[in-house]
């Protein structure tokens, strides 16, 4: 599942996208840096930046079953229940 949503608020970009994969224990919530030189997604709960190798960690840990790329992920997972990160 995803799910993005970035409404302005006061003129700037709010809010994030959700990541939830169907093998995953949790979620990923990924926010954008505003102001980079290049667009760039940080993982909420890690800091790590949403890079090609994360995304490919995300679809073979979904689709091949591959235990892995599913241990890679581990420290990307989580978010506090009563909060988004962009609240």
């Amino acid at each position: 599942m995803l799910f993005i949503s970035l409404p302005l608020q006061d003129g700037d970009l709010f809010g994030g996208a959700y990541i939830r994969p169907s093998c995953a224990p949790s979620a990923l919530y990924v926010l954008p840096k505003i102001g980079a030189a290049a667009p760039l997604w940080l993982i909420q709960k890690s800091g790590a930046e949403l890079t090609p190798a994360v995304v490919d960690d995300l679809f073979r840990a979904t689709f091949n079953d591959d235990a892995d790329a599913a241990l890679r992920l581990i420290p990307h997972y989580g978010f506090d229940v009563f909060t988004t990160p962009w609240s």
